[in-house]
């Protein structure tokens, strides 16, 4: 089974309070289980894509290696990142 998230947005002035990561957390919370949650970031969304990465989401296979190159290339792509809920 899987799960999609789709438009996580926290308005500029209420950033850097954890929100996002509330918001997450919640998601998750709610979920059946066994499931895999899903979402797409930019790449250069540098902030969102290093908080997925904490709660523990991946860049599976192709999304892997472009994820690598994002940090030299001036790129910015659509990136899918996904999380196993057990």
């Amino acid at each position: 089974r899987t799960k999609v998230v789709n438009n996580v947005y926290v308005r500029k002035e209420a950033r850097n309070q954890g929100i996002a990561r509330l918001m997450m957390e919640m998601v998750e919370k709610e979920l059946d289980r066994p499931t895999t949650l899903k979402l797409d970031v930019m790449s250069k969304n540098t902030p969102a894509v290093s908080l997925y990465k904490k709660l523990g989401f991946q860049a599976p296979g192709v999304y892997g290696g472009l994820d690598a190159l994002s940090g030299i290339t001036p790129l910015n792509f659509l990136m899918e990142m996904e999380k196993k809920l057990e």
